[in-house]
């Protein structure tokens, strides 16, 4: 009997050491994903990045810590040498998937903070390291630190990326203006239905027209949900493009060309008149009378006076060019191309000539 109670002893002994051995030995589950620093960007210092990094971290890793690698596990990364360029990563997919392959996880999860205006803008991205593929962006603007309800959309964003999606209703009194969101154009106002499967997350929205103040604001559509927007676009005179109107229907090309040739045929009659007093002043003095003198002055002083106004005509003829010259060179617009059997229109062009010394004005009827 004796004998029997010291081998059942023995056989749970050997049970329970086995069983112990095989604890000690089983592996711990490999972490799927990495959660890497936050990269500082404008107006962020490395010490609010850190106190943002540190609070999204407790937060992943009291929701999905079976997941994570450690801290620890993390940083002992860089111990390697070379491994420090991984801090230099950034939201950049080729670095991070780098990252991944190195510490041996399938996801890594980064991004980058910046402040403007006191408001905390962050973006983080998830990265598949295999594929070298980003699966999801996540933007969230907030005053310091996310709020417990802004942690949970980047939960959802991070951990569960299908889910991360919303709506944008968008509704506008102006019709034909464009939508972009992020710099994207999706449609035009009326805009049918809300734009659906929208990543959740701040967007930047744009709708504009021409003749009409641009909207412009940054939305947050939240995640399973629709948010709506009232485009409002004032109208704005200054910003309609002004109708071409070439320069031989504007005062001034007419008011310094009429000035121009005012003056010159004023300039003609007086230098036709001055001559004739010259030619009496000639025959005056040959004949030695004695007022050929004051023939003379009147005859210099209609010179003078002709003289003058060629100055004023030519300056006015000039002024009348160049005007004509500078209207067809910049604001002339491109002439259309003529449909077969059509007559062409007319339209002024600007030609330099080869040698740089000038330029030649066409007018094509």
């Amino acid at each position: 009997m004796l004998t029997m109670h010291i081998a059942c002893w023995l056989g749970c002994l050997l049970v329970a050491q086995a069983t112990g051995t095989e604890a000690v030995t089983r592996e711990a589950p490999k972490p799927k994903i990495i959660f890497w620093h936050l990269a500082p960007g404008d107006g962020a210092s490395p010490e609010f990045t850190s106190k943002m990094e540190t609070a999204l971290r407790k937060f992943f890793d009291k929701q999905r810590g079976d997941e994570l690698m450690k801290g620890m596990a993390m940083d002992s990364l860089l111990l390697v040498d070379g491994n420090e360029k991984y801090l230099r990563c950034g939201t950049g997919t080729t670095c991070l998937a780098g990252l991944g392959k190195t510490a041996e996880v399938g996801l890594v999860i980064s991004g980058a903070l910046s402040v403007v205006d006191e408001l905390s803008q962050l973006e983080l991205v998830l990265i598949n390291a295999d594929e070298q593929k980003r699966i999801a962006t996540a933007r969230i603007s907030t005053k310091g630190l996310p709020k417990t309800e802004q942690m949970l959309e980047l939960e959802v964003a991070m951990f569960d990326p299908d889910r991360y999606v919303g709506a944008l209703e968008l509704s506008s009194a102006v019709a034909d203006a464009e939508v972009f969101v992020d710099g994207k154009q999706v449609g035009m106002t009326p805009l049918v239905g809300p734009l659906a499967n929208l990543s959740a997350g701040d967007h930047e929205l744009e709708v504009k027209k021409l003749g009409h103040q641009t909207f412009s604001r940054r939305v947050h559509v939240p995640v399973g949900k629709t948010v709506q927007v009232v485009a409002l676009l004032p109208d704005a005179d200054y910003l309609r493009p002004k109708e071409y109107v070439p320069f031989y229907e504007e005062w001034p090309f007419w008011t310094t060309a009429g000035t121009g040739l005012a003056a010159t045929a004023v300039a003609v009659f007086l230098h036709r008149d001055a001559s004739i007093l010259q030619d009496n002043a000639d025959l005056k003095e040959s004949l030695h009378w004695r007022d050929w003198q004051a023939e003379q002055d009147a005859a210099d002083s209609r010179y003078l006076q002709a003289y003058i106004l060629y100055g004023v005509g030519g300056a006015g003829l000039l002024a009348a060019g160049l005007i004509a010259i500078f209207d067809i060179a910049l604001n002339a617009p491109p002439p259309e191309s003529d449909q077969a059997g059509s007559e062409p229109s007319p339209a002024p062009s600007l030609h330099l000539w080869p040698d740089g010394r000038g330029a030649s004005a066409v007018w094509r009827f």
